[in-house]
């Protein structure tokens, strides 16, 4: 996870204590709430004071599966639009059982 997430931020040209919330697979198995917060803690270089809230994605529909990764980017995509969304830039995170991990960082456009 910590080298997808520093891929998608290199390439958005970002600090992740930049990213204003994240929304992730995490299901609760336990590897899954382990992975997570130590690719932060690897990637976060700067002290961040606001709030950086993250969604679990499987709370409001349970596991999808590999469908997941295209369920963040829509549930980001509506947030984005219906203006709930906690902020101007964002980051999906997924994995899968066997090892792949993928991060995408989103950002509203403006209007």
């Amino acid at each position: 996870m910590t080298e997808a997430t520093r891929q998608a931020l290199s390439e958005a040209q970002l600090g992740f204590h930049e990213i204003d919330w994240r929304l992730s697979d995490v299901t609760g198995e336990l590897y899954g709430f382990k992975e997570l917060p130590l690719a932060e803690a690897r990637l976060m270089k700067v002290v961040r004071k606001q709030a950086q809230p993250l969604w679990h994605w499987s709370e409001a529909i349970g596991d999808s599966g590999s469908a997941a990764g295209v369920v963040q980017l829509v549930a980001a995509d509506t947030a984005f639009r219906k203006d709930y969304a906690p902020g101007e830039r964002m980051i999906c995170l997924t994995g899968s059982v066997p090892g792949d991990r993928a991060a995408v960082i989103l950002r509203r456009q403006p209007r």
